[in-house]
């Protein structure tokens, strides 16, 4: 009866020792994907970060180019006026 109780002390200690292992290593990767958790949570917010500053930047330069634009509506008239007046003048000096 001792050697049965002895035997089964032993199974039981090492299916404790199993459980505990087991235990401890989940442990461990539970820590680890909360760490990476955290690191790619960081990223994350960094990347957003990135992506507002180049929006801003897209914003800025798309208004830039826009005004670029208006600008050339109202000085490529007066330069088609102006390629006129000279091919006119030039005509005219040719004639002379």
């Amino acid at each position: 009866m001792i050697d049965i109780l002895r035997e089964e002390n032993w199974k039981l200690s090492q299916e404790v020792w199993d459980l505990r292992s087991r235990a401890d290593a989940e442990s461990r990767q539970r820590q680890l994907v909360e760490e990476e958790n955290r690191r790619l949570h960081n990223n994350q917010q960094w990347l957003e970060g990135q992506v507002r500053d180049c929006a801003a930047a897209v914003d800025y330069f798309k208004n830039s180019v826009a005004r670029c634009f208006l600008g050339l509506d109202k000085v490529l008239p007066i330069l088609e006026d102006l390629r006129k007046d000279t091919s006119l003048d030039r005509a005219m000096s040719r004639s002379v």
